[in-house]
C-alpha cells in the first residue's frame, strides 16, 4: 500500500487556485492543494506519461460529449523514499501487504525523483 503524501485539485486555471496558508497549516498532510501550489514538475517516465496523456484525452472527449466544462484532475503524489524510510524505522511487516512491484505502477503513480 502506498500512502498519498500530496493531493492536488487541478483545474487548469490561476484565478483563486492557491490554497490559503492557514488551511495548509491546519490540515497539514491531508490538505488538498490547488494549481498554483504545484510548483515543480513530477517525473512520470515514458510509459506512465503516455498512459496518462491517453487517458486524459479520452476523459476530455467524454466530458466534451456530455457538454461538461467544469471539471478537475485530482492528483495524488506518493513519495517512495519517505515511505521506504518510515517502513525501515517501523521494522519488517508481520505480513506482506501485496505482491505488487514498481512495474505494476499505473499512470496515477507519479514518483518524485
Amino acid at each position: 500500500q502506498c500512502p498519498i503524501h500530496e493531493r492536488y485539485d487541478l483545474k487548469g486555471s490561476v484565478i483563486g487556485r492557491m490554497t490559503r496558508e492557514d488551511v495548509k497549516a491546519r490540515d497539514a498532510g491531508h490538505v488538498i492543494l490547488k494549481d498554483l501550489d504545484l510548483t515543480r514538475q513530477l517525473p512520470l517516465g515514458d510509459t506512465s506519461r503516455t498512459l496518462l496523456l491517453h487517458q486524459l484525452k479520452h476523459d476530455c472527449q467524454f466530458l466534451e460529449n456530455l457538454e461538461i466544462v467544469d471539471y478537475s484532475l485530482l492528483l495524488g503524489v506518493h513519495h517512495p523514499r519517505s515511505h521506504r524510510d518510515s517502513k525501515q524505522q517501523q521494522g519488517p511487516p508481520s505480513q506482506p501487504a501485496s505482491n505488487a512491484t514498481d512495474a505494476d505502477a499505473g499512470p496515477g503513480d507519479a514518483e518524485e525523483g
